[in-house]
C-alpha cells in the first residue's frame, strides 16, 4: 500500500490520443443510457453475435451492423430517423411489427428517434474473444508495454533525480523556472500534512532545523509511514471513495459501521498489499482464516 502511494505521488499524466468532444461525450451517454438498455433486452435475443441463430442477417449490437443492415437492406442512416428501416418496424403500426413478442413503449421509439437524428453515436465495437476495442485499442497507451524514455539534459542544474529532468524540461518549454527549494521548516510542514493530515510540533521542526540531512529527512518520512495518523489520514481518500459516512446519513442506520472504518485504517498502517485490500473487501466471508477481516465488508453493506 506504501508503494502504490509513493507511486501515485510521482505518477505522470498520460493521454490517449482519442480525445472526445463534450457533444460526442453526451451522445455516447444518451445511447448508453436510453438506448442500448432497448437493444439488448428487445433485440439482441435475435440480431446480435450471441443470438443462436441470426435472423434476417442483421446485427443491431455493433453500428456497422445496423449500417449494413440485413436481408431487407441497411437499418439505419444516421441523421435520417425517416429514412432508418429500424424505427419504422418499431412503431406499432408498421406491418413488419418489431420485436415479436411486443411493442415498444411511445418514449422507447423516440428515445430511438432522437438518437438517430443525433447521428446515431455508438461506442467503438469490443472484439468478443480478446475484449479489446476493435479499433484499434491495442494501441492504446494501457496495451503498449512501458519503455523507458530518453531523460533529457538538464539545462540549469536544477534537477536532483531522472523525474526531475522531465519537470525541468516542461518549465522550460513553458518559460517558466523553478520554485525556490523549499526550505527546511516548509519541507517538514508539507511531509506532516501529506502523510499525516496533521502540522508538526514545534519540537519536531525544530529536530528537523538542526539536521536537515537527506538521511534525517527519510528517517521523518519513514517515521511518519508508521505513525497511527498515517493510516487515519490515508484512508479518509478511500472512505470518500466509497461513500462511507458513521453519523447516520447512510441509506440505511448501521450503528457498527465503524468497524469498517477501522478496518480500513487498520488495512492502510499494516501495509495491507493492494490487491488484498480490494478482495477483502468483496469477498473477506469467503476467506475463513482470519474473522477480523469480516469487518471490510462493510464496503458493500455500509452504503449504496
Amino acid at each position: 500500500m506504501r508503494r502504490l502511494i509513493r507511486s501515485l505521488a510521482l505518477a505522470t499524466a498520460v493521454q490517449s490520443g482519442a480525445v472526445l468532444s463534450s457533444a460526442e461525450t453526451a451522445g455516447i451517454d444518451y445511447f448508453e443510457r436510453y438506448v442500448r438498455p432497448v437493444l439488448a433486452t428487445q433485440c439482441y435475443a435475435c440480431h446480435s453475435a450471441q443470438a443462436p441463430q441470426l435472423q434476417s442477417g442483421l446485427r443491431v449490437d455493433s453500428r456497422q451492423g445496423l449500417l449494413d443492415g440485413g436481408a431487407r437492406g441497411p437499418a439505419m442512416v444516421p441523421g435520417s430517423p425517416e429514412a432508418s428501416r429500424i424505427l419504422q418496424v418499431l412503431r406499432p403500426d408498421s406491418e413488419l411489427r418489431m420485436p415479436p413478442g411486443g411493442s415498444l413503449t411511445d418514449q422507447e421509439v423516440d428515445r430511438i428517434e432522437a438518437w438517430i437524428r443525433m447521428g446515431a453515436p455508438f461506442p467503438d465495437p469490443v472484439d468478443a474473444e480478446s475484449g479489446r476495442d476493435a479499433a484499434g485499442a491495442d494501441k492504446h497507451w494501457s496495451f503498449v508495454p512501458p519503455m523507458t524514455p530518453g531523460v533529457p539534459a538538464s539545462a540549469t542544474g536544477w534537477s536532483e533525480l531522472p523525474i526531475d529532468r522531465f519537470v525541468e524540461a516542461r518549465l522550460a518549454k513553458a518559460g517558466l523556472a523553478p520554485s525556490e527549494q523549499a526550505s527546511s521548516r516548509t519541507l517538514v510542514r508539507r511531509v506532516y500534512y501529506d502523510l499525516t493530515g496533521l502540522p508538526p510540533t514545534a519540537e519536531d521542526l525544530e529536530a528537523f532545523e538542526k539536521a536537515p540531512t537527506e538521511e534525517g529527512y527519510g528517517a521523518l518520512v519513514d517515521r511518519l509511514l508508521d505513525s497511527e495518523q498515517f493510516g487515519q489520514r490515508w484512508a479518509r481518500h478511500w472512505l470518500d471513495i466509497v461513500r462511507y459516512s458513521d453519523d447516520g446519513a447512510q441509506a440505511r442506520p448501521f450503528p457498527i459501521s465503524w468497524t469498517y472504518r477501522d478496518w480500513v485504517v487498520r488495512a492502510f498502517n499494516d501495509d495491507l498489499p493492494y490487491d488484498q485490500f480490494v478482495i477483502k473487501q468483496l469477498a473477506a466471508d469467503l476467506d475463513g482464516s482470519d474473522r477480523r477481516h469480516l469487518a471490510a465488508l462493510g464496503m458493500l453493506t455500509v452504503g449504496i
